[in-house]
């Protein structure tokens, strides 16, 4: 697995490791959560263009009437193209477990498992799909560039109460 973006990886390093040393600091984790959508974002971004470029490369395989040599080149390079894909799909797949990781730091791994795993039959949940296609996106980025620390306070705030309730039901 090739890292592309080692500052951003090291930096993301430093804030989940600041996050598990100081788990009230909230301006921290935004600024998690902000640089973890950043790197998903842009690779999602390349990984379109890469996947355009790909169905490009198709066909013109498929419909273009190139001689031998011709066509060797252009499978070269959807080769190297369908390597990139690849690439970068590893490469979101190790943003996400930064987000992952910020999940784990304030919750109990056994209570996590019920966010990856279907409660009503055996396997695993279906992905998010990409952060483009989502409704909503840019307005959750809104949300964490404006909102204040404050309302994430009172919203962990409450966190002990509901839990407490949901426990004296059992």
């Amino acid at each position: 697995m090739h890292i592309r973006r080692k500052k951003a990886f090291r930096q993301l390093f430093r804030l989940i490791r600041e996050v598990e040393a100081h788990p009230e600091d909230l301006a921290s984790v935004r600024e998690l959560n902000l640089l973890v959508l950043k790197e998903v974002l842009r690779d999602e971004q390349a990984l379109l263009r890469h996947r355009e470029t790909q169905r490009a490369l198709n066909m013109q395989l498929k419909t273009g009437r190139g001689s031998k040599e011709a066509s060797a080149v252009i499978r070269a390079r959807l080769k190297r193209v369908i390597g990139y894909i690849a690439a970068r799909q590893d490469q979101i797949f190790i943003w996400k477990c930064f987000g992952d990781a910020l999940a784990y730091v304030y919750l109990d791994r056994f209570s996590v498992k019920h966010a990856f795993f279907e409660t009503d039959r055996l396997g695993i949940k279906q992905g998010a799909g990409s952060f483009p296609a989502r409704r909503g996106c840019s307005r959750k980025r809104t949300w964490y560039s404006k909102s204040s620390i404050t309302t994430c306070q009172q919203y962990c705030a409450t966190l002990p109460t509901l839990f407490a309730t949901a426990m004296s039901a059992y």
